[in-house]
């Protein structure tokens, strides 16, 4: 028996969960948010979790590193 097909709102969902997640390159220790395969070593890279870019300082961040900092913010 096949499992059921994904329903277009799970296939949603799923990509959504993608675009905002954090993923570091464990060769180069560059971080991507959404990117999967590090455009420069060419690797799989390592999830770290739910995050996304500081407005004031343009860097990935996790979520928990947003919370943590008190005084940053995230654009989604």
């Amino acid at each position: 028996m096949t499992p059921p097909s994904p329903t277009p709102e799970s296939q949603r969902a799923m990509s959504d969960r993608v675009a905002h997640t954090l993923y570091e390159c464990t060769s180069c220790g560059e971080r991507f948010i959404g990117i999967r395969r590090c455009p420069d070593c060419n690797l799989f890279m390592h999830t770290l979790g739910l995050g996304g870019v500081c407005i004031h300082c343009d860097e990935p961040l996790l979520v928990a590193e947003l919370l943590d900092d008190k005084g940053a913010t995230l654009l989604g």
